[in-house]
């Protein structure tokens, strides 16, 4: 676990770092009154640079008229909302006050807002699979989370080229699904959108790091079966050389028995062959 939490150290730092490249984006983070009185660095430290990324171009825009959310952006809502300490929650309920700035950038989020609260059933344990995106962003929005997500990634290059599932890679997997927000990816549907080649990835995973170990149970399994067989197996043959050395014990005895009975008649007759020949003289 001693290069996990360092992992922890390193991403918590990478996102610190990332604060200032994603300046322009201060919806939130920039109103420390009204309802609201969350800091500037817990907000933004508590979004991945990419979720930041996937929600510029909505706030920010590129000139355009925006009327519909785009897939990136409802992602992100998602993975925001998703956090432990509610800063989603916090996001779309911030109070702009005057600000007029801020109020045209919550009126553009406010076109993903709906949708998302909608959706936001997804997130149950109980729910149908999601698409590997969106449980990626679930996972990459929470800090733990992420650190494992990159500990898997560091250590399973050689799963994802399909050659072997190592046991550090292994380590990695059973660190992120002791995680409660990655508990969608394992199960999430590939869509075609993701960015690598997600159904190998999948196949690749499930057959040589979890069936392995399954088949390895089974294997257990079986083995013990094999060995009951085998003592019965033993015991059939025991029982059978028991019974033909009976047999041929039984055997003996009677020719035995028979012998001595020739024995004894031959001396018999031999008695009576001498008493007629002394009767003769």
């Amino acid at each position: 676990m001693g290069p996990y939490i360092d992992y922890i150290a390193r991403i918590r730092a990478v996102r610190n770092d990332g604060v200032s490249e994603h300046a322009k984006w201060h919806f939130a983070a920039e109103l420390s009154s009204g309802p609201i009185a969350v800091s500037r660095e817990k907000r933004l430290s508590n979004g991945t640079p990419q979720l930041f990324h996937s929600l510029q171009f909505l706030i920010v825009g590129n000139g355009e008229h925006i009327t519909a959310c785009p897939v990136n952006c409802k992602h992100a809502l998602v993975s925001l909302l998703s956090t432990e300490d509610n800063t989603g929650h916090a996001f779309i309920n911030c109070d702009c006050g005057k600000d007029k700035s801020c109020g045209e950038r919550k009126k553009k989020v406010q076109i993903c807002q709906s949708e998302v609260l909608d959706s936001m059933h997804v997130l149950k344990d109980d729910a149908p699979p999601i698409t590997c995106n969106l449980a990626r962003r679930i996972c990459e929005a929470d800090t733990s989370c992420l650190a494992a997500l990159k500990y898997y990634y560091d250590h399973c290059s050689r799963l994802f080229k399909g050659i072997r599932c190592s046991a550090k890679c292994k380590n990695s997997l059973r660190i992120l699904s002791r995680q409660h927000q990655a508990n969608k990816l394992r199960h999430c549907k590939c869509d075609g959108s993701e960015d690598y080649d997600c159904t190998a990835v999948k196949a690749n995973t499930e057959e040589m790091c979890f069936r392995k170990r399954d088949g390895l149970k089974k294997s257990e399994h079986s083995s013990a079966d094999s060995s009951t067989d085998t003592k019965k197996a033993r015991t059939r043959r025991r029982l059978r050389r028991r019974k033909r050395r009976n047999q041929a014990l039984k055997s003996w005895r009677k020719a035995n028995r028979k012998r001595r009975r020739q024995r004894r008649e031959e001396r018999k007759r031999k008695q009576r062959m001498r008493k007629t020949a002394a009767h003769g003289q």
